[in-house]
C-alpha cells in the first residue's frame, strides 16, 4: 500500500488544501481545511495501490506571529 505523510515545520499554519494528483490523472484531497502546529504531522495517508504519484500540490498560509513555514511530504511506497 502506497502511503503519505505530510509534515509542517517552522511554522504554525492553515492548510486551505491539499491534492495528491496521480500519474493518471486522477486527484484526491486527502485533508480538509485544517490548522497545523508547527513540528506536527497528519495521520498515515493511505493512497491507491494501483496508481503511482506524480505531485502533491498544497495551498496554504501562515499563521501571523509565526515564522515562515515548511512543508514535508514522507513517503511510504511498496
Amino acid at each position: 500500500m502506497n502511503k503519505i505523510t505530510i509534515v509542517v515545520l517552522d511554522s504554525d499554519l492553515e492548510m486551505i488544501d491539499c491534492r495528491v494528483v496521480f500519474v493518471s490523472g486522477k486527484d484526491v484531497h486527502p485533508t480538509d481545511r485544517v490548522y497545523f502546529r508547527e513540528d506536527t504531522r497528519t495521520r498515515v495517508i493511505n493512497l491507491p495501490d494501483n496508481e503511482i504519484l506524480r505531485a502533491v500540490q498544497f495551498k496554504y498560509r501562515n499563521l501571523p506571529g509565526g515564522g515562515k513555514a515548511r512543508i514535508q511530504v514522507w513517503g511510504n511506497v511498496k
